[in-house]
Order: structure tokens, then sequence, then C-alpha cells
């Protein structure tokens, strides 16, 4: 009988540069599919900034970048289509890796998740 996959689910509200909050989020995942669990992150209010590949980042590390590698291995990356409507933050602008959606599928991953960390501001 086959094992099923554990699943963790990460939640992101603060913006980019700011707040270390998208950096933990990236490595709780990238070691989390490296033991081979399955994750989801999703990026609610300011969090969907992080995902304009037109972030200019001189001298630090490119998060749209770090978050596209995150894809790449297979962790579902989405941002709030709302929030990022509202923040300007344009679908031709994301790699295709990343996909805009809306509340429900926030409300999807938390039900599917057997762990779900949310990293918000205070």
């Amino acid at each position: 009988m086959e094992e099923k996959k554990k699943r963790l689910g990460i939640l992101v509200t603060a913006g980019p540069y700011t707040f270390q909050h998208i950096d933990t989020a990236y490595f709780i995942a990238k070691n989390a599919v490296e033991k081979g669990i399955e994750v989801n992150i999703f990026l609610f209010i300011d969090g969907v900034i992080s995902l304009s590949s037109r972030i200019k980042s001189p001298g630090e590390r490119h998060i749209p970048t770090m978050l596209k590698e995150l894809a790449e291995k297979g962790v579902k990356i989405v941002g709030c289509g709302d929030c990022a409507q509202f923040r300007s933050v344009l679908r031709e602008n994301l790699y295709p890796e990343i996909k805009l959606a809306g509340i429900a599928t926030l409300a999807e991953m938390v039900e599917n998740c057997d762990r779900f960390i949310t990293l918000r501001l205070p």
C-alpha cells in the first residue's frame, strides 16, 4: 500500500525586503521538498509583491527568482489575484510557474494540508 505524501501549506502576508517572512517560507519549503513533502505557498496582502519578476534588488537576493526556483522543484506557489490587482502586480510580470487565484484556493490549501504555517505581520 502506497504511503500518502505529507502536505505543508504556508501563508505569507508581508511584503518582500521588509520582514524575513518570505525568506523563512523559502527555507522551510526548500527543506520540506528535499524531505519529500508536498508544499503549497499562498501569498496574500503585501506578500503578492514578492511575485513580481520586475522587482529590482541590486546587491540583494532576488526574491521572485527564489520563488521561481521553488516552483521548479514542485512547490505550488499562488498569489491572491485581488491583492495583486490592488497592488498593480500584473500576470505578465510573473514567472510562468507562479499563478494568481482567489481566496477559495487558499481555503482548499488549508483543507488539504497536514500542517499549515502562517507568516504574518503582528
